[in-house]
């Protein structure tokens, strides 16, 4: 990971932004964490991961240029004292555009956003424990460097006084650090994805919400595999989407909120079925306001992302982020509400998180427990 220039660039970039707005209508938020990282790699056992202590700064801005455009800024950098191979850091620029009609006597609100974002991390493999390698042994740390523009049209549609259609149409241009001089593909795609999502509300206490995803992603210039994993020449690799999500928020009180959710996700690829995939996800969320400056916030998720024509994919590890595994991530948090000034409220927070996870192959699997404290100033 190249921290250097482009951390200036993407501060350069979020300040000059900051600067042209106007800063008197800001809306913001500020935080600052420090914490204790079990496994910051994300290693199996094997590799004998050592703990790190991290520093953690997310800035997020936002500003009403004119009625219903808004822009907003965002940066975030988690940092490592000993091991700067996990550190990450991200920047994006927002613009969107909203504004109410009607359709048929009922309430619609269409929203047109883009986003540009960048993304920079160091590419360690999990298979060896270290910064990954191309085929003959060349470090490349910068592969899974990126930015991209997301693009969305968003229609929120009142069908009764109950229930409302969401249709989204949401598109992804895509591109990471160029690596063809060491013969590794391409990995820039475009993306489009329609996702649908009907909400029933019959009271202040509950929401039901069903979601279908549907989508591909077409590779500038990528080649597929066969299913013993070689590569399939004078081939385009291309994924189909198809997806689901369920969820259900209850409130039992003004100061409580309940959310369960369950998805489902597959993708197909194009040429064999080597990369097709299935994720299932459960998730268990509960926040509590115990008074006026105190919040609380508890989570458990249950995760199973597996390849379905293949057992071991990691020689595809320099082209596939994300690997079979299976478990749980667990997170608690805690906020109290220490000042509340002209310039906005200051929060003391406190988090603790877990992760357990096993896989067909013994280096995806990893335990790895985070705990932080931190200051949050929000307007």
């Amino acid at each position: 990971m190249k921290n250097s220039k482009k951390s200036k660039k993407s501060l350069m970039a979020c300040s000059f932004l900051l600067v042209s707005l106007n800063l008197y209508a800001l809306d913001y938020n500020l935080e600052l964490n420090t914490g204790f990282d079990s496994n910051p790699l994300a290693l199996a056992d094997s590799f004998a991961p050592e703990s790190d202590q991290y520093f953690e700064l997310d800035l997020r801005f936002r500003q009403e240029l004119a009625e219903g455009l808004r822009a907003a800024v965002s940066y975030s950098n988690h940092s490592y004292i000993d091991q700067d191979n996990a550190d990450t850091q991200a920047a994006a620029v927002k613009l969107d555009y909203v504004f109410d009609s009607k359709l048929m006597m009922r309430d619609v609100t269409y929203r047109f956003d883009t986003e540009y974002n960048n993304s920079d991390r160091t590419y360690v493999s999990k298979n060896i424990g270290r910064i990954g390698e191309d085929s003959i042994g060349n470090p490349i740390p910068d592969r899974y460097d990126s930015n991209w523009f997301d693009y969305r049209v968003r229609a929120d549609i009142e069908l009764t006084d109950y229930t409302r259609l969401d249709l989204n149409l949401l598109g992804r241009s895509k591109k990471y650090e160029d690596l063809s001089s060491l013969g590794l593909s391409s990995l820039d795609y475009s993306q489009y994805l329609f996702e649908p999502e009907l909400r029933y509300s019959s009271d202040d206490r509950n929401l039901f919400t069903a979601k279908t995803t549907l989508g591909s992603r077409s590779y500038d210039n990528r080649n597929g595999r066969d299913l013993s994993g070689a590569f399939v020449p004078n081939t385009q690799l291309e994924y189909d989407f198809i997806g689901f999500k369920f969820g259900w928020r209850y409130r039992p009180s003004m100061s409580q909120q309940f959310r369960v959710s369950y998805s489902y996700d597959a993708r197909e690829d194009n040429v064999s079925g080597y990369f097709d995939a299935t994720d299932n996800k459960l998730s268990l969320q509960y926040r509590n306001n115990l008074s006026d400056k105190q919040e609380l916030r508890l989570g458990v998720s249950y995760n199973d992302y597996s390849y379905d024509n293949t057992v071991n994919a990691a020689q595809s590890e320099s082209e596939e982020a994300i690997y079979t595994k299976d478990g749980f991530n667990v997170s608690a948090s805690y906020g109290y509400l220490w000042s509340q000034t002209d310039y906005g409220n200051w929060w003391l927070t406190t988090s603790l998180g877990h992760e357990s996870y096993s896989s067909v192959s013994p280096n995806y699997e990893y335990d790895q427990a985070q705990f932080s404290i931190g200051i949050k100033l929000e307007l």
